[in-house]
C-alpha cells in the first residue's frame, strides 16, 4: 500500500541515520519485563498529555488494550507525521507495511495484530509503539531545525541572483552596452549581504559575549552555593550542639526534679514524724502536769532513787553475803531447835504449850544467837535449858499481866502474829506500788526527754532539708534561665537557618532557572551555529559552482568570438 505522504516526510526518513543508536534503536527482549513495560507505558502516558491533551489516555489503557484502542493510539502518533494518513484496509496489512516502510528494525507478525491484548502479543506492540514515540519527537524537532533554517535561509534568495547577474554584465560589456544598472544591482546585493553577515557576526559575538558573561555568572553561583553550603554545614553543626547541649540540661533538670521529689517526700514523712511526736509530747505533758507531785519533786525523787540504786548496787553483795549466812545460821538454829524441843517433850510438861511459844522461842534464839555470835555455838543442854528458862518467864509474865491462862495466851499470840503479818504484807503492797510509781514517772520523764532529743533532731533536719531544697530549686532557675537562654539562642539560629534556607532555595531556584536557560541558549547557539556553518558551506559550495559556470561561459563565449573573429577575417 503506497502511503500518502509530504515531502517533508521523506526528509524525515532521510534523516534517521541523524537521529543516533539510542532514539531507534531497541530490544524486543527488554520488552519482556514488567518494569520495563511500566516504564514504556508511563512514556507514552506523557506524550499524549503533553502534545494530545484532548485524547488522554492512562497506563489502565495500556496494560491490555483492545485493537480499536491500539488502532486509535497508532493512527494519532502517524498522524503527528503525515497528517493525512489514514488506514484504507485491513489492519494486519497495514501496519507491518507502514513499519516497514518508515524503517522499523523488526518485522510485526500479523498473528499478533489480530489479538493485540494479549500477554504474547502486546509486549512487542508496545515496543514498536515506543519506537514510533521516540520517531514522533526526532520529527517534532527536525520540523523545528528546519523552520529555523527557512527564516536564516530566506535573505539569501536574492544571492542567487549574482551568477545570472555577472552573465548579463558580461553580455552587456561584451556587446558594449550600459551595465550601470547591472552594476548598481551587484554592489547593492554585494553590500546588502556584506551587511547581513557583519549583523550576523555581531549577533554571534554578542551571544558569545552573552553567554560567557552567564557562564562566569554561573560559576560565581556556583562559588555562592559552595560558600552557603558550608555555611549550612556549620550552622548544622552549630544546631546539633546546640541540641546536644539542651539535652543535657534537660537530663540534669530531670535529675534534679526527681531529688526534689524525694527531698519532698522525706520531708513529709519527718513532717509526720514530728507531729506524731508532738502529739505523744503533748500527752505525756498532760500526764505529767496532771500528776500530785510537781516535776521538780519528781525530778528530786528520780536522783535519791539514783543514789539508792548505787547504794544498793553497790551493797548487793555484802546483803548475799548476809544472807548465805543467816540461812546457814538458821538451819544450824532449827536443827538444834529441833533437837532441843525433842528432849523438852520427853523431859518437860509443857509440850502442849511450845507450838504456841515456838515463834517466839525462835526469835528468842535468833537474838540470843546473834548476840552470841562470834563466840562459840551453844549446846543442845544449854539451849533447852534457855528456852525452858524463857518459856516459864514468858507465861508467867503474861498470866500475871493478863490473869489468863495458858490456851487463851496462846491464842492472843497466835491473832497478833496474823495482824502483824498482815501489816508487813500491806506495807509490802504499798512500797511496791510507790516503788512502781516512781519508776513509771521515771519512764514518763526519760520518755519526754528522750522525745524532745528527737524532736530537735528532726527539726535540725528539717531545716537542713529546707536549706537543701531552697538550694536546689536555686540551682533549677539557674539551669532554667540556661534552658531559656539556650532555647532562645536556638530560636535565633533556627531563624537564622529558615531564612538563609529560603535564601538558599531562592538561590538555586534562581541558578538552576539561570542554567537552564544558559543551557537552552547554548544549545540555540550551537544548533543556530551549526546551520550557520552549514548554510554558509552550501553557499560557498553554490558560489563556487556558479564561479565555475560563469569561468565556463567565460572560456565558451571566449572561444566563441574567437571563432567569430576568424570567420570574419
Amino acid at each position: 500500500m503506497d502511503l500518502p505522504r509530504k515531502s517533508y516526510a521523506s526528509k524525515t526518513l532521510s534523516r534517521q541515520s541523524a537521529m543516533g543508536a539510542n532514539r531507534l534503536s531497541l530490544d524486543l527482549k527488554l520488552f519482556a519485563d514488567k518494569i520495563t513495560q511500566l516504564n514504556c507505558q508511563k512514556e507514552i502516558v506523557s506524550y499524549f498529555q503533553e502534545h494530545v491533551p484532548e485524547n488522554p489516555i492512562t497506563v489502565k489503557n495500556l496494560k491490555a488494550p483492545s485493537t480499536k484502542d491500539f488502532q486509535d493510539i497508532l493512527t494519532i502518533l502517524i498522524q503527528k507525521i503525515d497528517p493525512n494518513y489514514i488506514f484504507t484496509g485491513r489492519l494486519d496489512e497495514d501496519v507491518p507495511n507502514f513499519f516497514r516502510q518508515m524503517g522499523y528494525p523488526y518485522t510485526i507478525s500479523k498473528n499478533s495484530l489480530l489479538a493485540v491484548g494479549a500477554p504474547n502479543s502486546w509486549p512487542s506492540l508496545l515496543a514498536s509503539l515506543s519506537w514510533l514515540i521516540d520517531l514522533v519527537k526526532f520529527s517534532d524537532e527536525s520540523y523545528d531545525i528546519e523552520d529555523n533554517n527557512s527564516i536564516i535561509l530566506s535573505n539569501e534568495s536574492n544571492t542567487e541572483k549574482l551568477p545570472y547577474l555577472y552573465a548579463q554584465a558580461y553580455e552587456k560589456w561584451f556587446e558594449h552596452e550600459d551595465m550601470n544598472e547591472i552594476k548598481r544591482e551587484i554592489v547593492y546585493i554585494q553590500e546588502r549581504f556584506t551587511d547581513e553577515r557583519i549583523d550576523k557576526k555581531r549577533e554571534l559575538e554578542s551571544m558569545t559575549e552573552m553567554l560567557r558573561s552567564q557562564r562566569d555568572d554561573l560559576k560565581n553561583k556556583k562559588n555562592n552555593f559552595m560558600s552557603f553550603e558550608s555555611k549550612t554545614t556549620v550552622l548544622k553543626s552549630h544546631i546539633m550542639s546546640s541540641k546536644n547541649a539542651v539535652a543535657n540540661i534537660l537530663n540534669e533538670i530531670r535529675v534534679y526534679e526527681e531529688r526534689i521529689s524525694s527531698s519532698e517526700k522525706s520531708h513529709e514523712i519527718l513532717k509526720k514524724n514530728i507531729s506524731e511526736s508532738r502529739e505523744v509530747a503533748d500527752s505525756l505533758e498532760f500526764i505529767v502536769k496532771n500528776q500530785s507531785m510537781s516535776l521538780d519533786e519528781s525530778l528530786a525523787i528520780l536522783d535519791e532513787e539514783k543514789n539508792l540504786d548505787s547504794a544498793t548496787s553497790n551493797s548487793e553483795e555484802q546483803r548475799k553475803r548476809y544472807k548465805e549466812l543467816q540461812r546457814d545460821c538458821e538451819n544450824n538454829l532449827q536443827a538444834r531447835i529441833n533437837e532441843a524441843l525433842n528432849r523438852l517433850e520427853k523431859i518437860s510438861n509443857y509440850s502442849g504449850d511450845i507450838p504456841f511459844v515456838n515463834e517466839k522461842i525462835k526469835f528468842q534464839l535468833v537474838l540470843e544467837n546473834l548476840s552470841d555470835r562470834g563466840k562459840e555455838p551453844l549446846e543442845p543442854n544449854d539451849i533447852l535449858q534457855r528456852v525452858k528458862t524463857f518459856s516459864n518467864q514468858s507465861l508467867q509474865a503474861l498470866s500475871e499481866n493478863t490473869g489468863k491462862n495458858n490456851s487463851e495466851i496462846s491464842e492472843i499470840a497466835i491473832k497478833n502474829l496474823i495482824k502483824k503479818e498482815q501489816i508487813e504484807e500491806l506495807k509490802k503492797k504499798t512500797s511496791e506500788k510507790i516503788r512502781e510509781f516512781k519508776e513509771n514517772e521515771k519512764i514518763y520523764t526519760l520518755s519526754v526527754d528522750k522525745l524532745n532529743i528527737i524532736l530537735r533532731e528532726k527539726e535540725k533536719e528539717l531545716y537542713s532539708l529546707e536549706d537543701t531544697l531552697r538550694q536546689e530549686k536555686h540551682t533549677i532557675g539557674d539551669y532554667q534561665n540556661k534552658v531559656k537562654a539556650t532555647n532562645e539562642d536556638l530560636d535565633l539560629k533556627k531563624k537564622a537557618l529558615s531564612k538563609f534556607s529560603k535564601e538558599y532555595s531562592n538561590t538555586e531556584e534562581n541558578a538552576r532557572k539561570y542554567v537552564k536557560e544558559g543551557f537552552l541558549n547554548m544549545k540555540n547557539f550551537i544548533e543556530f551555529l551549526k546551520v550557520t556553518f552549514k548554510e554558509a558551506n552550501k553557499w560557498v559550495g553554490s558560489q563556487e559552482a556558479q564561479i565555475d559556470r560563469i569561468r565556463n561561459e567565460i572560456m565558451r563565449r571566449k572561444e566563441l568570438i574567437y571563432d567569430l573573429t576568424n570567420n570574419n577575417a
